[in-house]
């Protein structure tokens, strides 16, 4: 059995639990194959060259973004074919809300003809903690890498059985894509895109690793409509030498809507869905 596993993770949430996920399917016994496909490179050189029928499973790992899967990764996912294959999705995400995510992706996939037998959602520490927030901070942790784990082990025992068909539990809101669009479109009311200090040698890390291909490093410009203010640029930095603005107003605004009280965030806990 050969299983593939396909992530994008722009500050690297979804990749720790990617490599947890690797590890145990290794210590199971299983060959495995992993692709990080954050940079626009990468997704573009995978959709071209992956065939998913060498695999027996084919297992995703997505960040949520505004309720959903990246609309970047929407966009790379109607791109391949899934051959009848079977597949399973992990999202991370910052404690705000899963929103539409596991059920909208589930369907996604199934367009591109495969089977999902399992999904999880996993904590991280949220994006926008770079940019003034405090929502997640030092997760994922143990706890949820004990919870990647099971996953890992679950979903190889449901890609062993001849079933292809089953029927996941998950209790999500049910949207509008206009509602959806408008949730899509709040972190860039919130937050513009980066900026380069003066100090800035120019050393094009933060170009070449860009999701989006957003940044001109030689005009030190982030263009602001193709920016999915992921901050992987602030996190890559070597010298620091971007900055964005502090937004933390926002999160306490954040919280009211979505009724994110101490309590409510500290009770928050990885998941699996079956």
């Amino acid at each position: 059995m050969k299983i593939c596993l396909i992530y994008f993770s722009p500050t690297r949430n979804t990749a720790k639990i990617a490599t947890i996920i690797k590890r145990a399917l290794l210590k199971l016994g299983e060959s495995i194959e992993i692709f990080d496909i954050t940079t626009y490179v990468k997704r573009n050189l995978l959709t071209k060259t992956i065939d998913l029928q060498n695999y027996t499973g084919i297992i995703f790992g997505f960040p949520i973004y505004a309720y959903r899967a990246p609309k970047v990764i929407r966009e790379w996912l109607r791109e391949i074919d899934g051959k009848g294959q079977k597949a399973s999705i992990f999202f991370t995400y910052g404690g705000v809300s899963v929103g539409v995510a596991h059920k909208d992706t589930i369907r996604r996939l199934r367009q591109q003809n495969l089977f999902v037998v399992t999904t999880a959602e996993f904590l991280g520490e949220h994006s926008f903690n770079r940019a003034g927030w405090d929502l997640m901070e030092n997760r994922p942790n143990r706890k949820d890498f004990k919870i990647a784990e099971k996953y890992a082990k679950i979903t190889l025992e449901r890609f062993r059985e001849n079933e292809k068909k089953f029927s996941i539990k998950i209790n999500s809101p049910q949207l509008e894509e206009e509602k959806l669009e408008k949730i899509e479109k709040r972190p860039k009311l919130v937050l513009s895109p980066p900026t380069f200090l003066e100090d800035c040698s120019l050393c094009g890390i933060c170009e070449e690793n860009c999701p989006v291909n957003a940044i001109d490093v030689k005009n030190t410009s982030i263009s602001d409509p193709k920016c999915i203010r992921c901050l992987r640029c602030i996190q890559i930095c070597p010298e620091d030498a971007l900055k964005v603005k502090n937004i933390g107003k926002f999160l306490t605004a954040l919280k009211k809507v979505e009724k994110l009280d101490k309590k409510t965030l500290n009770k928050k806990k990885s998941k699996i869905y079956l």
